[in-house]
């Protein structure tokens, strides 16, 4: 896996065998989390 593109604290853009993964970083208050999402 590697990573394609990046905004600083916001989302990383990974690649792996020929697939695209966004992780996106949400924050509501003091509450944080993660979404990892296959592109297509």
């Amino acid at each position: 896996m590697s990573v394609v593109d990046t905004e600083n604290r916001a989302w990383l853009l990974f690649e792996h065998e020929g697939e695209l993964y966004l992780d996106a970083n949400c924050s509501m208050s003091a509450f944080g989390y993660h979404y990892l999402i296959q592109l297509n």
